[in-house]
């Protein structure tokens, strides 16, 4: 069990997340606001669709936000030439629209009082991935910088959701302008925080994944606004990377807290600027963290059911084809034995410790991959 009670900081100690300061400017920072389990929206900025079409209509723009932070890989040229492409439709197509809002929450209390609420519900588990159509809010598999390598050669969950969802591309190109050149981006997080994001509506349809094909041109459908005008609410949540086999009780902690900030911030009914998103029934999530970051299905499945026993949050678990039913046999079994948070998640760390089924995906002989992806 947890012998002291550690601050967030000393919660969330881990390489993967240094602390950010000084990111923000002057406009867009909040007041302190009414907290739900010690959980506070801090920042909130609007992007109206007006705005987002004059700074896109320069190319040069969006260069400029791709040299803003350039990373060890060169573009992938076919990317480039992607962006390019919706760049245009985006800034030549009519259709109108509100724009996009972005939102940070963050934890300011650890609500240690909540860690006896009894387990309750199990994440319901569907096939597939997610259906955009229809899903009230999704989980965005974040980088600790929103849209990962979105501009460059990423197009894994969360580039492909942001390029296709363009108005959010060019969101945080716009935050990047803001930022010295080689400094964290105006869209980053710390552990203890969550991005939600409303409004953003699909410009494009892209048919393939995990890099950008020297056919994208036959696999890419430029769409407008009313042929999609559903805009779920997008939860964006980074996930530490496994530089380790066997799960430790501050690794679980840190994966808790921070999907816990993020189901609260969606989910909570506690007052919230008339701009924000109403409150969720239902978060669609899936295998957090769990493809280039090595982390294991089972775990994620059951650590974010204690997030969200935490949070009041119901969830539904698209498996990506994973076969969980070791996670899910045992939050059935916390479910019916009528298991607090905290005595679950101590048995979590116990057998992380002991069972091979809990280990990461991460092979010390392959740390080449560190600080690669």
């Amino acid at each position: 069990g947890r012998v002291a009670r550690a601050e967030p900081n000393d919660v969330f100690s881990h390489p993967h997340n240094p602390p950010l300061t000084d990111r923000f400017p002057p406009v867009g920072i909040l007041p302190r606001l009414p907290m739900k389990g010690g959980v506070a929206m801090t920042h909130m900025e609007y992007f109206p669709l007006f705005r987002l079409r004059e700074f896109a209509a320069s190319p040069e723009n969006i260069e400029r936000a791709r040299q803003h932070k350039p990373g060890r890989r060169a573009p992938n040229k076919q990317q480039v030439e992607l962006i390019e492409t919706i760049r245009k439709h985006f800034v030549q197509e009519r259709g109108d629209g509100p724009g996009v809002k972005l939102f940070l929450y963050e934890l300011q209390e650890v609500p240690w009082e909540y860690w006896g609420n009894k387990v309750e519900h199990a994440p319901a588990v569907l096939p597939g991935g997610f259906p955009e159509e229809k899903v009230e809010c999704m989980l965005d598999f974040a980088n600790k910088r929103l849209g990962g390598g979105y501009l460059t050669y990423g197009m894994v969950q969360e580039e492909k959701l942001v390029l296709e969802r363009f108005e959010i591309a060019v969101a945080l190109a716009m935050g990047k302008h803001r930022s010295r050149p080689g400094m964290e981006s105006t869209f980053s997080m710390s552990p203890t925080q969550a991005w939600v994001i409303q409004g953003a509506r699909r410009w494009a349809s892209l048919g393939f994944y995990g890099w950008t094909p020297k056919d994208w041109q036959k696999k890419i459908s430029l769409l407008t606004p009313a042929q999609d005008e559903y805009a779920p609410v997008i939860l964006a949540l980074d996930c530490i990377k496994a530089d380790f086999v066997q799960y430790e009780r501050r690794h679980l902690e840190a994966l808790l807290l921070k999907a816990y900030v993020g189901f609260t911030a969606v989910t909570a009914n506690d007052p919230r600027p008339a701009e924000a998103a109403p409150p969720v029934s239902r978060i669609a999530t899936g295998n957090w963290g769990c493809g280039a970051f090595f982390n294991n299905p089972q775990v994620m499945y059951a650590v974010q059911a204690l997030a969200a026993a935490l949070a009041g949050a119901r969830l539904n678990y698209y498996a990506f084809g994973v076969d969980l039913t070791v996670g899910r046999g045992l939050v059935d079994r916390w479910i019916s034995e009528g298991t607090s948070v905290e005595q679950a998640l101590d048995e979590l760390a116990e057998l992380c410790r002991s069972g091979e089924e809990w280990r990461t995906s991460f092979k010390p002989g392959a740390d080449w991959l560190k600080g690669k992806m």
